[in-house]
């Protein structure tokens, strides 16, 4: 992740200020993991939606939540007071009329979908709930059956 930033983002329809961080984008640069290996990126940095051909992307570190800011300032720039008066000379833009909001007021669809490992959407129908899960990892048993005397 690299340093903080002030970013100024569309939450639920309204123009909001976040403390941001940039980190890769993970489906088209190629990265180092944790664990030391090599990952090579899936798609090439052009033709990827995730980013938008960006190669980064933004992350909210309070909340864990992405974000896709209109406007930026590293954070370090906002503390020093001469430096805000030699790097930003325009006031805060209003976002664009066509830009992606954080949560959409009326967004049910977002609501229905996840992201595999690769970005892609996994449908609603082959979600698995947590019941479920403990059960498929062997951490729970099966509830027994109980047969009823007559």
């Amino acid at each position: 992740m690299s340093e903080p930033y002030l970013i100024a983002h569309l939450v639920r329809g309204q123009p909001a200020f976040d403390i941001a961080e940039r980190g890769i984008c993970v489906l088209c640069q190629s990265y180092e993991s944790v664990l030391g290996n090599w990952v090579e990126a899936r798609r090439s940095q052009e033709d990827c939606d995730y980013c938008n051909g960006l190669g980064y992307v933004w992350h909210i570190p309070t909340s864990g939540h992405g974000a896709k800011p209109y406007w930026s300032a590293e954070l370090r720039l906002l503390i020093d007071w001469k430096l805000w008066e030699a790097t930003l000379h325009e006031p805060v833009p209003n976002a664009p009329e066509d830009w992606p909001d954080h949560y959409a007021a009326n967004d049910r669809q977002a609501s229905n979908h996840n992201l595999n490992e690769y970005g892609d959407v996994i449908p609603a129908k082959d979600k698995v709930n947590a019941s479920q899960l403990l059960l498929a990892l062997g951490l729970t048993r099966p509830k027994p059956t109980i047969t009823r005397r007559s």
